[in-house]
Formats: C-alpha cells, sequence, structure tokens
C-alpha cells in the first residue's frame, strides 16, 4: 500500500514540475484530484441519507475532507523514518448531535507529550507506536456558550482490535481585540491499552500577518507506569508572502515515570508552502534539541513534508487550516 502511494504521489509531483511546460499535465492532475473529492463528498452524503433518513429539502454543506500526510525525518541520534499518514472525517450534517466518521491511521493518545505536541521528528519507540495506531469510529459534537464537547468511540484497527472512547471539552474566549485564551481538556480510555488525559491551556495574541502562541500542556498516562508529563512551547508565526508562512518554536518538557525523571529543550523553524493549486502543500522543519537521555548531546535534524487535502469547493481552505 505504502508503495502505491509513494507511487502516486511521485506522478503528481513529477506532473506537476512539468505543468509550466505543458498544459495538459495541470489539467490531469486537477482532474483526478477533482475526482477523489467527489467521491469522497458523494459518498459521505449518501451515507448520511441513509442513517439521517432525511425529508427535509434544505441543502447543508457537506464538509467532509481527507489528508495524505507523508513524512520523510533525519537525525544525528536516532534512526531516520519515513511515514505515511491518513486521515478522513465524514461529516453527517443532516444526522443529529452532528455526527461524524472518522479515520485515522497514525492515531496519537499514547505518546509521549513530547512526540504528540511538537511538529518534528520522534525517536524510534514513538515512530512504532504511532504507525501501529489505525484506529476508526463514530464522534459527535456538542456546542454551547460555555464549553463544547465532543465524544468519540470506535477500536484500534490493527492486531489485536482494542475498543476505546473519548471525551474532548474545549473553551474559547477572547480576553481582548487582540488576545484570546484556549483551554482544551481531553479523556480516553482503550480496554487494553488503559485510561490518560492531556490538559492544553493556550494564549494567542494575534497581529496583522503574526501571532504569537503559548501552550501548556500536561499529560497523564496510566498503563505507562503512571507517567506524567509536562510542556511548556512558545511560538511566534507570520506570513511571509501569500503562499508561505514561517513558525518558530521555543520548548522543553518534563516527563515522570518509576520515580525518574526526563526533560528535553529544543527549538525549531516550520515553513510551509502551498505548491499546487489549494490542496498540495509542502513543509520543511529543522530542529535543535536536547535530551537527558542523551546526555544533553545535541541532536540536529529535519523534517520534510507533503500535506495533499482532498474536499469539495471552499471547505478545501478550512480544512488545510487545521494542520
Amino acid at each position: 500500500m505504502k508503495k502505491i502511494t509513494y507511487y502516486i504521489v511521485f506522478s503528481l509531483i513529477s506532473i506537476n514540475s512539468l505543468a509550466s511546460e505543458q498544459e495538459q499535465p495541470s489539467k490531469n492532475i486537477d482532474h483526478y484530484h477533482n475526482k477523489i473529492s467527489t467521491y469522497i463528498n458523494e459518498n459521505t452524503e449518501y451515507i448520511d441519507e441513509i442513517i439521517a433518513k432525511n425529508e427535509e429539502t434544505t441543502k447543508e454543506v457537506n464538509k467532509s475532507y481527507a489528508v495524505l500526510n507523508i513524512r520523510q525525518s533525519f537525525n544525528s541520534l536516532y534512526n531516520n523514518n519515513n511515514d505515511i499518514e491518513f486521515k478522513f472525517k465524514a461529516h453527517l450534517p443532516y444526522v443529529k448531535k452532528r455526527w461524524n466518521l472518522f479515520i485515522d491511521t497514525n492515531d496519537s493518545d499514547f505518546l509521549p507529550l513530547e512526540d504528540k505536541t511538537k511538529e518534528s521528528f520522534v525517536d524510534e519507540d514513538s515512530f512504532i507506536d504511532r504507525t501501529k495506531s489505525s484506529i476508526i469510529g463514530l464522534a459527535f459534537e456538542d456546542f454551547n456558550k460555555n464549553w463544547n464537547k465532543k465524544y468519540g468511540f470506535g477500536v484500534k484497527l490493527d492486531f489485536p482490535v482494542d475498543p476505546f472512547f473519548k471525551v474532548k471539552l474545549y473553551n474559547e474566549k477572547n480576553l481582548s481585540q487582540n488576545l484570546s485564551q484556549n483551554f482544551n481538556q481531553e479523556f480516553f480510555i482503550y480496554e487494553k491499552k488503559g485510561f490518560g488525559a492531556k490538559s492544553n491551556l493556550n494564549y494567542i495574541i494575534r497581529k496583522k500577518n503574526k501571532k504569537y502562541e503559548s501552550n501548556t500542556y500536561i499529560q497523564y498516562l496510566e498503563k505507562k507506569s503512571n507517567e506524567i508529563e509536562f510542556s511548556q512551547q512558545f511560538s511566534k508565526w507570520r506570513k511571509i508572502s501569500q503562499k508561505a508562512t514561517l513558525k518558530n518554536t521555543v520548548g522543553f518538557s518534563i516527563a515522570w515515570k518509576k520515580h525518574k525523571m526526563n526533560n528535553s529543550y529544543w527549538i525549531n523553524t516550520r515553513y510551509r508552502r502551498l505548491l499546487y493549486s489549494d490542496w498540495l502543500y509542502g513543509k520543511v522543519l529543522p530542529e535543535i534539541s536536547f535530551s537527558r537521555s542523551y546526555n544533553y548531546k545535541p541532536n540536529y535534524g529535519i523534517l520534510f513534508q507533503l500535506e495533499l487535502f482532498f474536499a469539495k469547493d471552499s471547505h478545501i481552505k478550512e480544512a488545510s487550516s487545521k494542520y
């Protein structure tokens, strides 16, 4: 499956590189992208109609989308990694309580907090955990003035099958014209992996083409010897052109496990650019990190990533802005 996906993506990029010389390849790539997006949209609308048995004439917007991420990372201390991540959300607007079907081939619930919250490369253990955590399930959302709630349940698809239940509570407040506060609380429990919880307090200062952000995280994982982790990150994001953004981040994390403490520090820069149309993005992220587990020896690394978004109409911009 991965070989086929790599071949498809390589073909897309090759066609894109020749688009300036030949008009036909550009039409072909847009044709196949539109065909996949239409297929996703039409099939989710069909599922929505079957479940909801909707008889209303009002046309609701279907916001289903799929994301394909292809990563390759290199670093100086542990193995270089490459992986493919596929995420799919089937929006079902006619179903009561805002039900959505979701698929995620790289679920991150039980990853260490540092690997879960920063965008760069991960160590070998986390890489194996991430690539063996495919899940499928249903989720529904409940919105109100104070707290928004999201409930999800499903199964981990990799053998052995592991059913799970998740709850996410989140609250957003505008403290001033340019300052906002966001709080997220997640709980998740798997039959075999056990219980976990993660909290995130986020502050954002917005200015013209710039954004300053502070993120504080705390995580607890029961079956990882009651591991408790804390992480703090500070970021500056800015728009450097109509197609490109730059994000600088500095952070640290502390983990307590079996009466032992491990801490690490890192600084990275993410360059993200729209490569083609409104659905193909490229990302480059160099990083320097220092970890107690490696006696604070500098780890120099770089991550390359392609992001492909599939959705209908203008909703593709909403989907791509989440990443």
